[in-house]
């Protein structure tokens, strides 16, 4: 009976051990149940996070493109506002040039003009000393 008695204590101490044992396990389930949820939260948490900064991406990248085009444009423009200034410098070189050339033929005019005055006021005072002579 000391035996029975033995044995008994014997498996009521080691139900009790496996009881403990059963309870750590539980409270280890209940953390890592825990932890879990809490996990499977932040990874909801970062997906989310993720598909709003892909949103952000693709939309940086519409802009971007947006702005590449817009710099080809403006290159363009550019390009072709250089072509015109470049004619335009061209032209007004060359009625730089013309203007000069008109310029020398007004002063040769208006040296001839003043030559001619002269000789017709010579013509002038010659006729009318013609005419005072004759009349004499």
């Amino acid at each position: 009976m000391a035996d029975n008695a033995d044995t008994i204590a014997n498996v009521r101490s080691q139900v009790k051990i496996l009881e403990d044992e059963k309870r750590d396990v539980e409270d280890t389930l209940l953390s890592v149940s825990s932890d879990r949820d809490e996990l499977e939260e932040k990874c909801e948490l970062a997906d989310e996070e993720l598909r709003e900064l892909h949103e952000k991406l693709e939309s940086a990248v519409g802009m971007g493109v947006a702005f590449v085009d817009k710099a080809e444009k403006y290159k363009k423009d550019v390009a072709a506002l250089t072509t015109k200034r470049d004619a335009a410098e061209q032209l007004a070189k060359e009625y730089h040039i013309e203007n000069e050339a008109n310029i020398a033929k007004c002063a040769q005019l208006e040296q001839t003009i003043a030559s001619l005055q002269q000789e017709r006021e010579v013509l002038e005072k010659e006729s009318k000393a013609a005419i005072v002579k004759a009349n004499e």
